[in-house]
Order: C-alpha cells, then structure tokens, then sequence
C-alpha cells in the first residue's frame, strides 16, 4: 500500500501539504457523505503515517511503519488506547465524527394520504419502512398537515450502531369529500329546497359523514341562511368533542301556474 499514492502527494510533501491533502481527501470519502468506508479507512492509515515523522521516516527507510524504529508497537497508538493515536490526527478525526457518535439515527419520512371518510372515523394503517413492517392506529379527526412520530424506528447511527436510533416521522394529507367542505372542525353542507318549503318552514334529512341527522327549518327562513348543528362536525383529534355541520339553504323556484301566479300576486297586495 502506497501511503503517498493513496493521499496524492509525493515524498518531498511538507507536513502542511501532508494535512492539506488529508483533510481534502477525508471529507470527499468519510461516510457521513455517502463516501466510501473503506477508502476513507485507507486515508485514514496513510495520514497516520505520514503525519507523524517518526513514523514516515521508518516508512520512508523500511517501507513498513511496523519496521524496527518503533520497537514493534502497533503504529496506530496501541496499549488498547485511542486507535488514532494523538496529537493532529487524533483532533482532526475528533473534529469530524466527535459529537455524531452522541446523536440519534436520521430520521425517515412516510408521507400517508387518507380519505376523508378515513380521515372522519380514525383507521390503521400498515407502512414498509427501510424494509421494516410497522403498523399504527390512527383516531378519528386526522387532518391535512398534521405529523405523527413513531420513536425508536428510524436510522442508526453510522458512527455508533449501538447509539439511539432516530425516528419514523409520518406526514398526513387528506382528500376532501366533494360533499362537505371542511373549514377547521365546522363541516359545511347545502340543502336545495323549494322556495314556499323555505318561507313556510319544514323538515328534511340533511346527509353528515356518519348518517343522516333531521334538521328543522324554521318558518320565515330565506335561501343563503346558515343552520347550524352543533355536535356534528368533524371530530377534534385526541378529544371526545366535536365542530358543529353548518347547513346552508339554497332556494329552488319552480315554473309556477296561472293560478298560482294569482295567489302570490294576492299576497303581494296585502
């Protein structure tokens, strides 16, 4: 193995170009780039060797920094101590990986995207994630926007395999019902009714996401008032409560007959 291939330099290198080189050439291949683990471990014995003169000048002379000048010590540092030995080396390489053997896994990112019936009543959902199966029970009153995390399931650390893993963070995305419109947990619908239904007042079923619900319309209403249903809207996440189903009345006017035109017209002139 040819330490000074391996850094790009050459023999007459000065200590300063040595580190120059070591520092670009960890941080083009050091793992936490996606680099190549192996090729960073071979950087990584050049520099130890040739940044240390005692140790370049037994490799320079022997060709082996195992040679006689260092007694037979391991040229890592040996005695079961830091495998990087000290000085430069040793800050350098606790500048790049120091602190990353303390932090948790990366995260994952699963984005779910739900119905809005599915969305109303609360479902499970099952999720492969970094081949991994992981299943999760959702409540009802999910909403575009909101996160869920699930601890403990994300990456490893590459640094530290045995270090907390990071977690599996899920996005939700609901799909509207073209029947209601959500706005915060109030859910608004319309009701087409007759214009003498709506003067006079009525009954009628008005559709909600779990069923039907009888609303009362009052006599004397008029077409774009706004009835509300207090307790039937969209759930409220985590909580037993729930918005109110706002109903807005819109007025049918049918073709009316002579006779009819008649009694309106009576009306009028009272």
């Amino acid at each position: 193995m040819n330490y000074y291939n391996i850094l790009g330099v050459d023999k007459s290198a000065s200590e300063s170009d040595i580190k120059k080189a070591y520092r670009k050439k960890a941080k083009e291949y050091h793992p936490d780039k996606n680099g190549d683990p192996e090729k960073f471990k071979e950087i990584s014995e050049a520099y130890d060797v040739l940044g240390d003169k005692t140790k370049k000048q037994n490799y320079d002379q022997f060709g082996d920094p195992k040679g006689n000048p260092f007694g037979g010590r391991n040229p890592f540092g040996g005695g079961g101590g830091n495998p990087f030995g000290g000085g430069d080396f040793a800050d350098m390489f606790n500048d790049i990986f120091g602190g990353r053997r303390q932090q948790k896994g990366q995260d994952f990112r699963v984005n779910m995207t739900i119905s809005f019936n599915e969305a109303f009543h609360g479902c499970r959902k099952e999720f492969s994630v970094n081949g991994q199966r992981l299943a999760m029970n959702f409540k009802a009153g999910m909403f575009t926007g909101q996160t869920f995390r699930i601890n403990g399931k994300g990456g490893t650390n590459p640094y530290n395999p045995d270090g907390p893993r990071g977690d599996v963070i899920i996005n939700v995305t609901v799909i509207q019902d073209s029947k209601f419109v959500l706005q915060g947990s109030d859910i608004w619908t319309e009701l087409n009714l007759d214009w003498w239904d709506i003067m006079i007042g009525c009954k009628r079923e008005v559709e909600t996401p779990d069923g039907k619900v009888l609303l009362k319309i009052p006599e004397n209403t008029y077409p774009g008032r706004v009835l509300r249903i207090v307790g039937k809207g969209f759930p409220i996440y985590n909580t037993t409560n729930r918005g109110s189903l706002l109903c807005r009345i819109n007025g049918k006017w049918p073709k009316l007959t002579e006779e009819q035109l008649e009694y309106v017209k009576k009306i009028k002139a009272k």
